[in-house]
């Protein structure tokens, strides 16, 4: 193999891994709860007042928490044993961690960015071990 050759595998290599981490920065998309699903709000930022308040209006949540100054804490001390789904809006940061501790409990992930400083996710049920 020679040094091109070497070299632009070993950047798409480095580009295909650098894409899950992006997925906490998607595209911008309206914030949807399912039926049955924890909602995670921070009372600071507007857009997740209005997803909790939408959620109540229409019923489609079974719980709602507010998501405080840890998220790591919050994860292992209640979210992490909620066996249902959970959306919400958050700041990118705390996206991030929940996106990393989720995905390493083998829990479907999936964010949007809806507005500055703002992401919309879900995280999903855990995945079966095959």
């Amino acid at each position: 193999m020679d040094r091109r050759t070497f070299m632009s595998t070993s950047v798409a290599v480095a580009g295909c891994a650098a894409v899950p981490w992006l997925s906490c920065y998607g595209r911008p998309s309206i914030p949807t709860v399912r039926a049955r699903a924890l909602v995670l709000y921070d009372s600071s930022l507007s857009a997740s007042r209005g997803l909790l308040a939408n959620s109540r209006e229409e019923g489609t949540y079974t719980y709602a928490m507010e998501a405080g100054a840890d998220i790591g804490t919050l994860w292992h001390a209640r979210l992490r044993e909620w066996a249902g789904t959970i959306g919400g809006v958050l700041r990118p940061s705390d996206c991030f961690v929940l996106r990393n501790l989720s995905i390493a409990e083998r829990r479907a992930f999936h964010s949007a960015t809806v507005g500055p400083g703002t992401v919309a996710f879900e995280i999903g049920v855990a995945l079966a071990v095959s």
